[in-house]
């Protein structure tokens, strides 16, 4: 049995292209467009692990709801 975890990083954020660390942001809808078209159909996840900053947590937790999948934080 093979095991594949798919990484993916946050899209664009709002205010732009600047350094954010821990700062809490959220994705622009430029970000979330971008997000949209990065997961394609991935039917074949089993569960989605995100960081718990807004950016990633809240388009995780739409993906989680819209695939039926487990989601953990």
């Amino acid at each position: 049995m093979v095991t594949t975890i798919d990484l993916l990083r946050h899209g664009a954020c709002e205010g732009g292209e600047v350094y954010r660390g821990r700062t809490d942001t959220l994705l622009s809808t430029e970000g979330w467009q971008q997000m949209e078209l990065a997961i394609g159909s991935h039917a074949d996840w089993q569960r989605i692990v995100t960081s718990p900053l807004s950016r990633c947590r809240r388009f995780a937790e739409h993906c989680a709801s819209e695939m039926g999948l487990p989601l953990r934080v």
